[in-house]
């Protein structure tokens, strides 16, 4: 399987006057338009650097970081295919110039545009897709009932673009970004817009005909190209003015939006054969909150859910995922006010949302592992102080940060549930009710289920260690270390059982403990005399009480009485009950 990596590796040598410009070329300079070119590309008017210079740049100013920890919606793999282009002669002489790079939460605008001037004598003006920022998506969805700031800037751009250059013009984006490309070209004025050859949009969403002139959309349908691969969303939001060329991904499911997938034969994209109808069902959540909504209702809409959104403290959406099930409440609770029909349809949008930041985040490569091929590149730049870069430690590196979060997985779970008044108030219940079953027994059930939970964490880490050595893979010595470091407990329970019993409560004594204190903290008691004061009020009564009972259970963990141990399973098992009932 071939992608713009392969594509660049086997014409990059090969001249614009040898092999013309084609759709993989399109998505090559689409991808490096995801890149931060602050100080490295000239802003309009001063000047330009060849894609060499810029790659030499960007490798001095952005190190390690900007080349191997991309995140957002932008591929990780985007570094590289400028790395590719600067190794050969069809863009290494290629100009960039005019980069502009715009972020204005407070009129909800996310916007960035380069220029490449091609050796042929011909330019491309590249617009950015929509990053990780939830004012970026948020102007994705405004784009359903006006026209929005990044639209006005992308033609302010493109105009300004036709009077420092010469020549003809494609213009092109991916995602938000081929919106941008066909509104800037269709309403360039008259003379200007004859010099478009071409206007690609990379799986980019419509238009709406309430909202702009589809008349001069049209206008411009025999030069625009709409590339969409067979699983997509994006690409099928409103409608668009031409037909969509189906092509073919090595990704899954809503992954295949990263052009990083899309497959490639010779200089083509290979073509799919029709969108797929796992795809039209994801499309029918966007659709149905669109079709059912005027413009003022969607603008409406809009300003609730995302409202909702920042009322969670997320600015992005990788920082809304990362929040887990808490968000999603906090979110819920925000828009409590809102009819059941509109709740449901904004659950199912924050999933389809969140996952979309999972996958840009957290998968190792967006390409998928199959499309990263068996070879490093390898087509550094000429120069004695150029660090050579490779896919391959981009892979490794991921790789470790994926196993950083595999470890991490537990304790994530367990504060996204603390988070949680629902979850913390059921984590409640089942932990007294837990309690309770133990009352006047030998063997506490709860101190096996703790011991067998940290056991088998541990045979997963060293499990997993021990497959990457054999394997020849790169094993991570924290595996081993973190492994080993939880397994030593809990084998020395499974030798000596009496363990169990003061593992259980220690471990119920140490809750209540910090409980209680939380509890008492509330009530804001910095002193004796405050805290004396402060007793009449129930909450800290309850904080003291937890205080005391955690005390008594520490005190002779060994021989807890059958009567404090019932207590305590009552006292918890109660605050979960009322958290459910209250919340």
């Amino acid at each position: 399987m071939a992608d713009t990596l392969n594509y660049l590796r086997e014409y990059g040598n090969t001249g614009l006057a040898e092999a013309p410009f084609s759709e993989v070329d399109n998505l090559a300079i689409c991808q490096i338009a995801y890149l931060d070119f602050t100080g490295i590309v000239p802003a309009p008017g001063h000047g330009s650097v060849t894609i060499q210079q810029a790659w030499r740049r960007y490798q001095d100013l952005r190190g390690e970081e900007g080349i191997y920890g991309l995140t957002g919606m932008g591929t990780p793999l985007a570094p590289f295919v400028l790395q590719a282009m600067a190794g050969g002669k069809r863009f290494a002489d290629a100009r960039l110039r005019a980069f502009i790079q715009v972020m204005a939460p407070q009129r909800h605008e996310q916007f960035a545009a380069l220029t490449l001037e091609l050796p042929d004598g011909t330019a491309y003006v590249a617009y950015r897709g929509t990053d990780d920022s939830l004012s970026g998506w948020r102007e994705d969805l405004m784009l359903s009932y006006e026209v929005v700031p990044a639209q006005r800037d992308a033609l302010v751009y493109l105009r300004r673009v036709t009077q420092e250059i010469s020549g003809r013009l494609r213009v092109g984006g991916h995602s938000k970004g081929g919106n941008l490309a066909a509104y800037a070209a269709a309403f360039l004025p008259d003379e200007a817009r004859g010099r478009i050859a071409e206007v690609w949009c990379n799986d980019s969403p419509g238009f709406d005909r309430d909202v702009v002139d589809f008349g001069r959309l049209e206008a411009m349908a025999d030069r625009t190209r709409l590339l969409t691969p067979e699983y997509s969303v994006v690409g099928s939001l409103m409608e668009h003015a031409v037909a969509p060329e189906f092509v073919t991904s090595s990704d899954r499911g809503i992954e295949q939006h990263s052009m990083m997938g899309w497959q490639t034969e010779g200089c083509r994209l290979a073509r799919g054969r029709g969108i797929l109808p796992e795809a039209i069902r994801m499309d029918a959540i966007f659709t149905q909150l669109l079709r059912e909504r005027d413009l003022e209702g969607r603008r409406a809409f809009v300003d609730d859910i995302f409202g909702a959104l920042e009322a969670t403290g997320a600015t992005t959406l990788t920082g809304y995922s990362e929040k887990g099930p808490a968000a999603i409440e906090i979110t819920m609770a925000h828009l409590g006010t809102r009819d059941p029909t509109t709740r449901s349809q904004v659950r199912n949008l924050l999933l389809a949302l969140v996952g979309e930041a999972v996958i840009s985040t957290v998968v190792p490569a967006i390409g998928g592992e199959g499309a990263l091929g068996d070879d490093e590149v390898r087509v550094g730049i000429n120069h004695e102080a150029a660090e050579e870069v490779s896919v391959d430690k981009l892979h490794r590196r991921q790789g470790r940060r994926h196993r950083a979060k595999s470890r991490m997985a537990p304790v994530l779970a367990i504060k996204a549930m603390l988070q949680s008044e629902a979850l913390r108030s059921a984590a409640a219940l089942v932990a007294g009710i837990l309690i309770l079953a133990n009352v006047g027994k030998d063997e506490p059930v709860l101190g096996y289920i703790m011991v067998t939970t940290v056991a088998v964490y541990s045979a997963f880490l060293l499990v997993r260690y021990i497959t990457a050595r054999r394997s020849g893979e790169d094993a991570d010595p924290e595996d081993l270390a973190i492994g080993v470091v939880t397994a030593v407990p809990a084998v020395a329970v499974v030798f000596l059982r009496v363990a169990v019993s003061a593992f259980y409560n220690l471990v119920l004594g140490g809750a209540l403990l910090v409980w209680g204190i939380k509890l008492a903290r509330q009530g804001h008691v910095r002193s004796v005399h405050e805290f004396l004061g402060a007793l009449h009020n129930a909450r800290m009564l309850d904080g003291l009480l937890a205080i005391v009972l955690g005390i008594v259970v520490l005190i002779n963990p060994m021989e807890i009485q059958a009567w404090s141990q019932a207590f305590a399973g009552t006292y918890i098992a109660w605050h979960g009950v009322w958290g459910l009932i209250t919340r």
